[in-house]
């Protein structure tokens, strides 16, 4: 389901890294998206037309943290099939889930991942 959506510069938090949520599998993973194929395709036809970078191998969102920056960071863009169990396993973590509310599961999430329709 792609109706819930979450992407950073950052490196990638151990939690996330230590089975389903690593470098390799994100680049897999956005292999396999049509959507992300088409945003990267675009992006190299117009690299400065899109809210997008491509960096690291990996498709990247571009936000501005607040309507008075002028600075952007970016965010991974999440493969839909990572969505879910992205939530999961955000929410049941045991260092920083431990079954907390949508809201402190959406806010650990949306300074790593953005996909399209998330809560924002």
């Amino acid at each position: 389901d792609t109706d819930t959506d979450v992407s950073n510069t950052k490196p990638i938090p151990h939690k996330f890294t230590s089975n389903y949520f690593d470098t390799n599998k994100l680049q897999q993973e956005q292999a396999r998206d049509p959507n992300i194929q088409n945003i990267i395709l675009q992006l190299q036809q117009k690299p400065n037309k899109l809210p997008f970078i491509f960096k690291d191998n990996l498709l990247r969102k571009l936000l501005t943290p607040s309507p008075h920056s002028k600075t952007k960071r970016d965010v991974i863009y999440l493969p839909s099939s990572m969505i879910k169990p992205l939530l999961y396993a955000c929410h049941n973590d045991p260092m920083t889930g431990g079954h907390f509310s949508v809201d402190r599961t959406y806010n650990k999430i949306k300074n790593l991942y953005w996909w399209p329709r998330m809560k924002l």
